[in-house]
């Protein structure tokens, strides 16, 4: 989030950047992707596939922001809901993660993807393990 590395090849792939979002408690995140055609269905919307890609890829951050220094960290559950279907014509996709619980083994997060306009599209909730 801070640059000091490269977000890696799916952040690329999917024309991603990340950021910290401050919490009292715990580090936030929020990833925003630029949608491409190649992320489309058969009906020109996003596939389900890529939503979960890039909510995936945010919760990932959001794990790594929360990880204790030497700690290695990999997510352990991820469950989403499909709300609505962004179209895929260069608008942005904004994943906001959130922590609900950071411990010091196990961290859960919620996470919410949205449209440029503000429109919901999508829901989560990711266990991350630390080990």
């Amino acid at each position: 989030a801070n640059g000091m590395r490269a977000g890696g090849p799916i952040t690329d792939l999917l024309n991603g950047r990340v950021e910290l979002i401050d919490q009292e408690r715990a580090a936030g995140v929020r990833f925003t992707a630029s949608t491409r055609p190649w992320m489309g269905n058969i009906f020109g919307t996003m596939h389900g596939g890529v939503i979960a890609a890039i909510v995936s890829q945010a919760c990932s951050f959001a794990g790594q922001a929360n990880a204790a220094a030497g700690l290695d960290y990999q997510l352990g559950e991820l469950a989403i809901g499909f709300l609505r279907s962004p179209t895929v014509r260069g608008t942005d996709v904004t994943v906001d993660v959130t922590a609900v619980k950071a411990g010091r083994r196990i961290a859960t997060f919620e996470a919410v993807m949205r449209g440029h306009d503000g429109v919901l599209l999508s829901t989560a909730t990711a266990d991350v393990i630390y080990r």
